[in-house]
């Protein structure tokens, strides 16, 4: 995956799979998850890393068409994000998750995994 801010992808999900952007400046404060806008589900979900990365793949040429389409919605999901964003750190090597204190106390952070959302069983 290319490190380039915003990073235009397909999650492969069997019937769950959508087309994704991932926002390499949007930090969820921890090393084991990572924001990405589901398309499908036109908003920004946080997902665990490990689940994720190994699903996710490069736009193909027939579909790098998207990319204006994506762009717009994940702009669209940012306005109505449910997750705080941890703060921040000049230097990303220094960088460090932010204490889950950062998290408000009337909404609990919610991780998308295997077992929230079942969008890891393959139904081909």
């Amino acid at each position: 995956m290319s490190k380039q801010k915003l990073w235009y992808g397909f999650l492969e999900a069997g019937s769950k799979s959508s087309p994704v952007v991932i926002d390499h400046s949007m930090d969820t404060g921890e090393t084991s998850s990572v924001f990405v806008y589901n398309h499908n589900r036109q908003e920004i979900l946080k997902y665990v890393r490990e689940l994720v990365e190994p699903k996710l793949r490069e736009l193909t040429a027939k579909e790098k068409e998207l990319e204006s389409v994506l762009k717009k919605g994940f702009s669209d999901a940012l306005k109505t994000l449910k997750y705080p964003l941890a703060k921040t750190i000049d230097s990303p090597a220094k960088a460090k998750p932010s204490p889950v204190t950062d998290t408000p106390k009337d909404e609990p952070e919610v991780e998308i995994s295997v077992l929230d959302d079942d969008i890891w069983e393959d139904d081909d």
